[in-house]
């Protein structure tokens, strides 16, 4: 019975999630920096569709149910605006796996200075997509970080537990 009322809980906070098309993460609103964009989840479909500007990912980490990626790129002259997406749904592995990519938009920005910044994004919206699809298992997805433009060495993975 307990498990039922948490799977109701997720899928009704599911269902709340995907009917607000401007607001895609209900208690997110933008207007306070302390609290990073929610990673968007997206139909395949779309991906081709993102911005996807040259950036390397330098580190890559998780800290509770904040990413942290440390990206450099080229430019200095133009705000650059990065959006985490997941698609593809969950692949039926031990741990379960998923894509994520991180989209680059550089705004035109054509200045040549090498940016090193932190960008942050909240994944609650993939647990919460998690905890619905396998109630009352384990908590871990391996997160497939997909680059867009090969522009690093060796595939990005990194695991994500909660």
């Amino acid at each position: 019975m307990k498990n039922f009322i948490h799977f109701t809980l997720v899928v009704l906070i599911l269902i709340a999630l995907t009917s607000c098309q401007n607001l895609p993460f209900p208690w997110w609103d933008g207007s306070d920096p302390e609290i990073p964009p929610p990673i968007q989840i997206i139909p395949e479909s779309q991906v081709r569709e993102l911005p996807k500007d040259l950036y390397e990912i330098k580190n890559v980490e998780i800290v509770e149910d904040t990413i942290i990626f440390e990206v450099r790129y080229g430019g200095g002259c133009e705000e650059h605006d990065f959006l985490l997406v997941n698609y593809g749904g969950f692949m039926e592995s031990w741990p379960v796996q998923t894509k994520v990519l991180l989209s680059h938009d550089n705004n035109g920005d054509a200045c040549k200075a090498l940016i090193t910044q932190e960008v942050r994004f909240n994944l609650i919206p993939l647990k919460l997509s998690y905890l619905a699809m396998y109630p009352g298992s384990e908590g871990i997805i391996i997160l497939q970080i997909i680059d867009p433009n090969g522009t690093n060495e060796r595939p990005v993975r990194i695991r994500y537990t909660f």
